[in-house]
């Protein structure tokens, strides 16, 4: 009876035992049946995502095409295949409807201001009568407190008021921190870096546009004096007013940007890191942008002039060249055969091929030679003996030698479509005149970039193609020897 019962219990445990197997076996195939039927209906999901995505792809397809076809090469759909010269000569999405879209927008804008200042004209008058007051010194000037609401009525008439930093301080001593909304410093590369300080102090933003490779700040100061200051109050070289400017100063925080290579004055290597660079160059044609972009900036520039003949559609002037000049008899650094060159080739340009006297500039690195060309020009006569029919000749005559006719320093900032570089200096001497001359890139950069159409360069080929940078000028320009024979195309 006892071994009945014990197998009678071994067979329940048993049978407890398969029912749980089979319970949960049951439950596992329950479960793969779920999961089935939700992998079956994720794949559905998924073939109808699939498919939508499909049909978005294809409308986004369809989109495309028409808007390549209406903005053409204003639609950027190849962007990633063009070259990087390409990249930096598109305008992408700027089509000609969305122009007109833009200029009539801000006529509209206009309009709207005028209104305003048509409706208030009685308040702006008295506000710029205060102001008036206050610049010519009266006595009822208004109040410093008060001076700020003058000064934002005369911005909303004219938005911008232009200033030196010399008088900056003048002008607006009653405005007080960021009390101006925008400072917009031109020519940054040449001011001094402590310049714009109460500016910048003044101004809620700021925007510092300039070439730190072209002119560097004209510091009064001697270096050897600002050397000492600077071991004395523990200051870094890199800070010292004469080599360094506002421009270098603005690019240091600038986080967009680019390293560009130039050659110190020791003639090592640095890098200069120059702040959202705009790389296209459309003033100069070819060779000055060559040279340019050669000397001074490592080849990142990108041509974008287009060419136009000169001086006109009718005739077509010589291209720019190099003028050989050799001489020993020199006054100083003037050498009056250059001077006879730059008046055969100023009489050629002017009155040959009617090139007027304000698309002519002539550059020189001295004062001196500045002054033998101008005595030059005036020895011609030209003022006593107007060409037909022109009016106040001696006074286009007059205002072209004391404006036209300049170091290369007083040029900055300008442009002509023709530049005659008179380079001076006696052959066997004045050897640290030129090696001035040629101490960075900046002085020659910015007497090449000031031509637009021609560049003559006048002065000693064989003296002057042995200094730095001016090899390359050498090489990109053609040269002819003076005096020039009949056949010479100058």
């Amino acid at each position: 009876m006892r071994e009945w019962r014990e197998r009678d219990q071994l067979l329940r445990d048993r049978r407890t035992t398969q029912l749980k197997i089979l319970t949960d076996t049951r439950g596992r195939a329950d479960a793969a049946i779920e999961h089935e039927q939700a992998a079956r209906q994720a794949a559905e999901q998924a073939a109808d995502a699939a498919k939508a995505s499909a049909a978005r792809r294809a409308a986004d397809e369809r989109r495309i095409e028409h808007a390549s076809a209406a903005w053409e090469d204003s639609f950027p759909d190849d962007w990633h295949e063009r070259t990087d010269e390409e990249r930096e000569l598109s305008a992408p999405w700027s089509d000609e409807e969305w122009l007109r879209a833009r200029t009539r927008l801000f006529l509209a804008a206009l309009d709207l201001h005028r209104a305003f200042i048509t409706g208030a004209a009685r308040t702006i008058r008295i506000n710029l009568l205060q102001l008036a007051a206050k610049l010519a010194g009266e006595r009822d000037a208004p109040p410093p407190d008060a001076e700020l609401a003058a000064w934002q009525t005369l911005f909303l008439l004219v938005p911008v008021i232009s200033t030196t930093f010399s008088s900056c301080g003048r002008l607006f001593g009653a405005l007080g921190r960021e009390s101006l909304g925008w400072l917009l410093v031109d020519e940054a590369g040449q001011a001094a870096p402590q310049a714009p300080v109460g500016a910048l102090w003044r101004a809620r933003r700021a925007v510092l546009v300039g070439d730190p490779l072209q002119l560097e700040p004209v510091v009064a100061l001697p270096e050897a004096v600002q050397e000492l200051l600077q071991e004395c109050y523990g200051i870094e070289p890199e800070w010292l007013p004469s080599r360094t400017s506002a421009q270098s100063a603005a690019d240091r925080v600038n986080r967009l940007g680019t390293s560009v290579r130039r050659r110190r004055k020791d003639g090592e290597l640095e890098s200069v890191w120059v702040g959202a660079p705009l790389r296209v160059h459309r003033r100069c044609e070819r060779p000055m942008f060559d040279i340019s972009n050669a000397i001074a900036y490592d080849g990142l520039m990108v041509h974008g002039t287009r060419y136009k003949q000169f001086p006109d559609e009718s005739q077509k002037y010589p291209p720019s060249s190099w003028v050989d000049v050799v001489s020993t008899d020199t006054e100083g650094k003037w050498v009056p055969a250059e001077g006879a060159a730059v008046a055969m080739m100023l009489d050629k340009l002017h009155h040959r091929y009617g090139v007027e006297l304000d698309r002519i500039r002539v550059l020189s690195p001295f004062r001196d030679v500045v002054k033998g060309c101008k005595d030059a020009i005036r020895a011609l006569g030209w003022a006593s003996s107007p060409p037909p029919g022109v009016k106040d000749y001696d006074k286009q005559v007059s205002d072209f030698i004391k404006a036209n006719i300049g170091t290369v320093h007083t040029m900055q900032g300008k442009e002509s479509d023709v530049v005659i570089l008179v380079l001076g200096t006696r052959p066997e001497r004045n050897r640290g005149a030129r090696d001035w001359a040629s101490e960075t890139s900046n002085l020659l950069n910015v007497a090449v970039s000031r031509a637009k159409r021609r560049l003559f360069v006048v002065g000693n080929h064989a003296v002057w193609s042995q200094n730095r940078y001016f090899g390359t000028l050498a090489a990109e320009l053609p040269r002819h020897s003076w005096p020039p024979n009949k056949d010479a195309n100058l």
